[in-house]
Parts: structure tokens; C-alpha cells; sequence
């Protein structure tokens, strides 16, 4: 609902409000993938590339340390695909560390599929 506009939006935009009782809702299937192994990175800025995903679902990404007193950083993240249909997750990943002494650790890159709908 558009509050600015009072509710007005839908209607013109031709669109039919459903009230909750006569739609149906169907959850799509969840699907989790993860990096066969957790690499380690010392303090700095790297790109990783990972193979994964494809254009008939939706995706989303992460990348989380998979160690205590770690500071991870996505600073751009962006999809490139081949001739072969073959999709590519880069990531620009900064670490940084919260305690002295420390330098690097381990990250947990994870994927998600949403199948279906």
C-alpha cells in the first residue's frame, strides 16, 4: 500500500488488490551451497572467484568469517558468464581483525537458490 498517495497507487496502476483469504501463497525451495573447503585470508584485500549459480533462479551470496575476532568485507560483488553457460560469483573481500597479533583466517562464502515459487 502506498502511504503518500493514500492507497491510490495500485488502483492506478491497474492493479486488483487480493485479499489475503483468496490468494494462494506457494514458498519456494530454499536451496544452500558452500565453498567445498574454508579459505584463509590474511588481513588485506583479495578478489575470489567462485563458480556457481545459473540465470533460471534467483541467487544471493555471502561471505562470512568462519573464525572469531575477523572483520569481513564485501566491497563489490558482481556475476560473469561464459560462452558455455557457465556462471562466476566475484567478490572483492576485505579482512580486518579486531584483536592484535592476528593475522587472518577463514571465510565461509555461501550461496543460496531460490527454486520455484
Amino acid at each position: 500500500m502506498c502511504v503518500e498517495c493514500g492507497g491510490a497507487l495500485p488502483a492506478a496502476l491497474g492493479l486488483t488488490p487480493v485479499s489475503r483469504e483468496d490468494s494462494v501463497t506457494f514458498m519456494p525451495d530454499i536451496q544452500h551451497y558452500w565453498t567445498e573447503y574454508n579459505p584463509y585470508m590474511a588481513e588485506g584485500t583479495l578478489e575470489w572467484t567462485w563458480a556457481v549459480g545459473e540465470n533460471q533462479h534467483y541467487w544471493g551470496y555471502s561471505v562470512r568469517p568462519f573464525q572469531f575476532n575477523m572483520d569481513v568485507e564485501v566491497e563489490r560483488q558482481w556475476t560473469t558468464s561464459d560462452n558455455g553457460n557457465q556462471f562466476f560469483e566475484h567478490f572483492i573481500v576485505t579482512v580486518r581483525h579486531v584483536i592484535e597479533n592476528a593475522n587472518g583466517g577463514l571465510l565461509r562464502f555461501s550461496a543460496f537458490a531460490a527454486i520455484g515459487s
